[in-house]
């Protein structure tokens, strides 16, 4: 304004805005500015509005409460011009700029927040973005170009996939008479969901259709795959809310493979129905895939007041393998006035025998059910695989509260399940006991018989909720552990575990050993590794049982500590007590050991830490017999033991002993003297007590043979390939004291003639021949080359 210009300034109270116009209501108090100069004028507005009504609903709900505005005019053509326009309320904040003229008024606004849930309409959460707007005959034209910032609309499925940001367009009418809007286009985007609808936005009159699309379920449903297409269509009519959706699922799963067996192939849905006065209508429900079909008829506005309800599984065995037959549900959900009532038969041969019946309430969020009947525990086989079960449950619960497992209550009993597992030999029989629900826990209490022998026992609780803690006492009875090759032992002891058993848990406690026996195969402790295998092709239930196996793990086997399994994983406190009864034999070792040891670290890395020592043994060799003067087998974090086992004797003043020490895979074998000696010499001593150069030819390809059979190399030799060649039974080389060596050749020469012939280097032969007569009864002879002979008659018999 030029220093000419007259400014005057007002203060302005008005109670009732309605005496500006009919349509404006609430009260306003503002100061305003107004230059002139000459015809010239413009105005500025400060003010603050309480409850400011501009006669349209959704714009009436915006402004309610207290506001504040601002805004300048001036004359503009045929019109005004109004600039720096700033409204700030508890639903919306603003700026923008426009030109009144009637008739034609334009409108641009930025909104810096828009608060959804006061337009009541449903959904919540904030917008931000650009609207346009312009006056036409009978009301506005909008567009607008905005940011939704956690949008929901009360389901929290649909709300997961507006979680973030989300996208949106409009362009739509306003109709200024009735307050609606009518939506040309709209479209949403938002963390894998794109929609687009169009129709009327009216409280008692909206009709909305409406297509969407989800590319990944999980969004929605977590744990789930797959996508959903949909169409429908969303009316308000004379009191009621009408839906008709129907769409298709592609590729739905939701990682348990009986479930993801269950959805293969296109699932098509669809849905019709209304809803009044808390009064549900279902004209049509539907679900069908290739191997499930379900439906709901009927109406609960109508006079029966009940739904018809059937669901129909082509063949339980795609749940449960080893199953057949179809799995059913046939029930009613019937109207009372009050909580709707449920009354259902479940049946699937003789696999599932169940009924449900209670109440549900009519928003669907409570329910007071009971069910009751008998199954088979092999249903859950899918489930738990690689380990089965076999065997029938009963069971009589109560769901009392939300569809969740904290509402269940009652009891799930057992008699005679059979657990088997993916480890051979390592299950159980004969498991009865029961599973007490309440309070949102399970109380367990079951016992059982381990597969090779012993008890186990179960006992605790464990919440149904996640993270499912617990804390359970699990007792072993003398159960026992058996590998024909290695070991043969039993466990008696307690073990807990407490925590929460969906990963994080803790297992401790102790375990005593029983009697046990360690066998040293002729290869070493190791046993036989499978060899690297390139699968080429590998179809997914092969991959799927190697994983079982632990067979994806990358890292050597056996190096490190337990290695574990994949999947969670559980601390370890657990002492493991042997303090006799240890023995070892093999290779011609017979020892006993005693100790004990501490398994820590997790079930996804055991950390075994601790050594078995010598309480008593010996080590044979060709007939000779050393006793052991020390032994031990030590864990250091991992399960392949270190070992050293010494077994010395003492002749002519020397001392001569043998070692075994190191890696249990792959001991060395030495043999020292004291003094010092080579160790052809020492194992001369050893087996023959005298030096190297005094022992027989035949003597020295026994000496071999030892270190073979003491290294791990035994098996078919030279003189069982000779057998072997010339077709004798029995070929065998022997010798004495002083050197002297016999080569025996047997053979039989009918079903019950044995005969065979002994030829020493001294000159000297024996004949033999047996005659079997019966089972028990043989008459054995003999002619030797020196003249003499022998007859007899022997009667044997095993008991």
């Amino acid at each position: 304004m030029t220093p000419s210009a007259s400014q005057l300034a007002a203060h302005l109270t008005l109670p009732d805005l309605a005496v500006l116009a009919p349509r404006l209501g609430g009260a306003a108090v503002a100061d305003a500015d107004v230059a002139l100069q000459g015809l010239d004028w413009q105005v500025a507005l400060r003010g603050t509005g309480q409850d400011l009504t501009v006669g349209q609903t959704m714009a009436d709900r915006l402004l309610a409460g207290t506001s504040t505005f601002a805004f300048g005019l001036k004359p503009q053509g045929e019109g005004l011009a109004l600039s720096d326009a700033r409204l700030a309320a508890a639903a919306i904040a603003l700026t923008g700029a426009g030109h009144y003229q009637p008739g034609a008024t334009t409108l641009t606004a930025d909104v810096a927040r828009l608060d959804l849930a006061a337009l009541a309409l449903g959904p919540g959460g904030n917008l931000a973005g650009q609207v346009r707007g312009a006056q036409v005959p009978g009301g506005w034209s909008i567009g607008a170009n905005a940011t939704g910032t956690a949008l929901t609309v009360g389901q929290p499925q649909v709300d997961r996939t507006l979680a973030g940001q989300s996208l949106l367009t409009l362009q739509g009418r306003l109709d200024s008479a009735s307050g609606g809007l009518e939506i040309e286009t709209a479209t949403l985007a938002t963390n894998g969901l794109t929609a687009s609808t169009t129709g009327r936005v009216k409280v008692g009159e909206t009709a909305l259709t409406a297509q969407a699309a989800l590319a990944n379920l999980g969004a929605a449903l977590p744990g789930w795959r797959g996508s959903v297409q949909a169409a429908g269509s969303y009316r308000e009519q004379a009191g009621k809310r009408l839906i008709d959706v129907s769409g298709t699922g592609v590729g739905l799963g939701t990682g348990l493979p009986p479930i993801d067996r269950l959805l293969a192939g296109d699932t098509s849905f669809a849905l019709a129905g209304s809803a009044s006065g808390g009064v549900l209508a279902v004209d049509r429900a539907s679900l069908s895939n290739p191997h499930l079909s379900a439906s709901a008829t009927g109406s609960l506005a109508s006079a029966s007041r009940a739904l018809l309800l059937t669901a129909r599984i082509a063949d339980v065995g795609v749940l449960a393998p080893g199953f057949r037959g179809a799995l059913s549900l046939n029930g009613t959900l019937a109207d009372q006035g009050g909580p709707y009532r449920l009354d259902l038969a479940a049946t699937a041969g003789a696999a599932l025998a169940a009924r449900i019946s209670g109440t549900l309430t009519r928003d669907g969020r409570r329910l007071g059910l009971k069910l009751t009947g008998q199954a088979d525990a092999g249903l859950i086989n899918g489930f738990i695989a690689p380990r089965t079960v076999q065997g029938r449950v009963s069971f009589d619960l109560g769901l009392n509260g939300p569809l969740e497992l904290t509402s269940l209550s009652g009891r799930v009993g057992t008699d005679g399940l059979r657990l088997a597992t993916e480890y051979p030999g390592i299950g159980l029989t004969g498991i009865s006991g029961t599973a007490a629900l309440a309070a949102g826990q399970a109380r367990l209490d079951l016992t059982g018989q381990a597969a090779l022998g012993g008890s186990v026992t179960l006992q605790g609780p464990v919440a149904l909720a996640v993270p499912y803690g617990g804390d359970l006492a699990l007792t072993l009875g003398g159960v026992v552990l058996r590998d024909p090759q290695l070991y043969d032992t039993s466990l008696t002891g307690r073990l807990t575990i407490t925590g929460p058993l969906a990963g994080g848990a803790r297992i401790a406690g102790g375990l005593d050993l029983g009697q046990t026996e360690l066998r040293v195969p002729s290869t070493g402790l190791g046993g036989t590794a499978i060899p690297d295998v390139t699968h080429l092709a590998e179809p997914a239930d092969v991959r799927a049982t190697r994983d079982r196996a632990g067979l994806l793990r990358s890292g050597a086997v056996g190096g490190g500590g337990g290695g574990g399994r994949g999947g969670v994983a559980y601390g370890l406190d657990v002492q493991i007590n042997a303090p006799r009864r240890v023995f070892i034999r093999g290779r011609g070792l017979d020892a006993e050991l005693g100790g004990s040891v501490t398994l820590g670290g997790s079930t996804a890395a055991i950390l075994p830490v601790g050594e078995l020592s010598l309480i008593r043994g010996r080590i044979d060799i060709l007939g000779k017999r050393f006793t052991l003067d020390e032994g031990l087998a030590r864990l250091q974090g991992q399960f392949v033991p270190f070992v050293r086992l010494v077994a010395s004797t003492t002749s002519d003043g020397i001392t001569s002993s043998i070692v075994v020490e190191g890696n249990a895979l792959a001991p060395a074998i030495r043999f020292t003297a004291t003094p010092q000696l080579p160790e052809e010499e020492v194992l001369a001593r050893l087996l023959f007590g005298r030096a190297l150069t005094s022992i027989s030819p035949f003597q020295a390809a026994q000496l071999a043979g030892a270190v073979a059979t003491l290294a791990g190399r035994g098996g078919d030799g030279i003189i069982a390939r000779l057998r072997q060649g010339f077709g004798f039974d029995d070929l065998d080389l022997q010798s004495d004291g002083t050197g002297t060596t016999a080569l025996k050749l047997g053979k039989y020469i009918g079903d019950k003639v044995y005969t065979d012939v002994t030829i020493g280097s001294d000159g000297k032969s024996t004949l033999s021949l047996n005659l079997d007569l019966t089972p028990d009864v043989t008459v054995r002879g003999a002619l030797g080359s020196d003249g003499t002979s022998g007859l007899g008659v022997f009667f044997e018999k095993d008991y």
